[in-house]
């Protein structure tokens, strides 16, 4: 379905499409906030990512740390808010 807003250059729009899209992804993120869970993932990423039904672009975009092509798969802000305990980025060190 074709969106007003679909054509802004070097936007992505998070709408109910994305989030639907995104919705395992940003679970996944959201859970990186409890220090227990950062401990898991840092111990075994794959396994601890392996808990959410993503796409295996999402769970390889996650794994892989790449942060602008998790947003083109769905997931918000809340996703690079979520790297730092595990990246030590921060959002003004996030670049492309």
């Amino acid at each position: 379905m074709s969106k007003p807003y679909s054509d802004i250059p070097g936007t992505i729009v998070f709408d109910s499409d994305q989030a639907a899209e995104g919705y395992y992804l940003n679970q996944f993120c959201i859970s990186l906030r409890l220090a227990d869970n950062r401990e898991l993932f840092r111990a075994d990423p794959e396994g601890y990512i392996d808990q959410y039904p993503m796409t295996a672009g999402q769970r390889n975009a996650a794994l892989n740390q790449e942060w602008n092509l998790l947003l083109e798969l769905g997931g918000t802000s809340i996703t690079p808010a979520s790297s730092p305990p595990i990246t030590a980025l921060t959002f003004s060190s996030w670049r492309d």
